[in-house]
């Protein structure tokens, strides 16, 4: 579903689909920077939609469902509400799929080329396990609306579904190479590739994912200790998934993660997230410092491939890790060689990420040493 951000963003086209055909005054909006040619909607009709949007992010069907329908009365001849209205009813269940399947039917009426309507249709059939008319419908989605990211989405799991996952990793990778700043199709493209066992797809939707969410790293807010704790907690769980997850929404870097993950103990989960960057970014510094700290290199060779491997440990100085990866590294090495050796390094790091537990219970112990 459209996250609801989105979906108000766009209330003017999904209101007003281009169509000449309406009768209504026809006026011009402005949607994703582009000039949307539809008809004029009366208030009524808006405020309703809104408030249908916001009740169905809360999760709240039964008065979403009221609240588009009253929508839909405002704007009978309005595609939009409609379809919303539609797959609000196929969620619910029961009884109100078969009113469901009636206004997808009305909706096809009123606007046969609205791309929206055969996206909906096509997960409301998909949930009903029928999939062969989801595969049609989502098929015209895509004819209707090349840069339809929903559609793209939906027709993936449509390909994996049926066994065709690699398939849907090219569908997905052909999507954001014309289509770069997608982040929700990175994140379903690392999703998918990860269970197609595609590791240097994954590597590379894992990081991009994280840098078209964020937009400039360079602008992006540090994370608070709240949100470190959040992450550390479900690495301590194995949740690797979840981690990810977290670590996006609190602005943690891929290889950021990996360095949290090594340094927290848990080498398997770290070396599936530093293998996951390197293999489609060997130069990553906060992936390369989990990777060498590693205590079995050869089970991290193994992981990476002879050729990755070689790439990661010939990679120049070049970019820093962050200070967790610089203590970490400092850690192998004082394992290895005695504190001394890296205590100049250690305290060159105080001041840095002070909100970052992990790392301030790794330099004290360090200094400890």
């Amino acid at each position: 579903m459209m996250p609801l951000a989105a979906r108000i963003v766009a209330l003017s086209a999904a209101l007003a689909a281009a169509s000449g055909c309406y009768p209504s005054t026809q006026v011009v909006r402005v949607v994703d920077g582009e000039q949307v040619a539809g008809r004029f909607v009366d208030e009524t009709a808006y405020e309703a939609y809104l408030r249908a949007s916001i009740l169905e992010e809360e999760g709240d069907l039964p008065a979403a469902e009221s609240a588009y329908a009253e929508a839909s009365a405002a704007d009978p001849e309005g595609p939009g509400p409609l379809v919303r209205l539609a797959a609000v009813r196929c969620a619910m269940g029961g009884a109100k799929v078969a009113l469901a399947d009636e206004d997808f039917e009305r909706t096809a009426r009123i606007a046969p080329t609205y791309a929206p309507l055969f996206v909906e249709r096509a997960r409301c059939s998909m949930a009903r396990g029928r999939m062969e008319a989801a595969d049609r419908d989502v098929r015209r989605a895509m004819e209707l609306d090349p840069k339809d990211s929903d559609a793209t989405i939906l027709q993936a799991r449509i390909l994996e579904r049926s066994g065709r996952g690699a398939a849907a990793v090219g569908l997905l990778h052909g999507y954001v190479t014309w289509r770069p700043q997608s982040a929700e199709v990175w994140r379903e493209l690392r999703e998918v590739a990860h269970r197609a066992g595609d590791r240097v797809r994954e590597g590379l939707a894992c990081e991009r994912e994280m840098r078209t969410s964020w937009g400039d790293t360079k602008r992006r807010r540090e994370p608070g200790v709240r949100e470190f704790e959040q992450v550390d907690r479900l690495v301590m769980q194995g949740d690797l998934q979840g981690a990810r997850s977290a670590a996006l929404g609190a602005g943690i870097a891929a290889g950021e993660l990996a360095v949290r993950m090594a340094a927290l103990g848990r080498w398997l989960l770290a070396l599936d997230q530093a293998a996951t960057v390197l293999i489609a970014d060997p130069t990553d510094a906060n992936a390369r410092a989990a990777a060498m700290a590693l205590p079995d290199r050869e089970q991290v060779e193994r992981r990476l491939g002879a050729r990755a491997w070689e790439q990661v440990v010939g990679v120049g100085d070049g970019a820093r890790a962050g200070t967790l990866g610089v203590l970490l590294l400092a850690d192998a090495v004082a394992r290895r060689m005695g504190a001394e050796v890296v205590e100049g390094i250690v305290r060159a790091e105080a001041g840095h990420a002070e909100d970052d537990p992990l790392a301030n219970a790794l330099r004290a112990r360090l200094l400890r040493r």
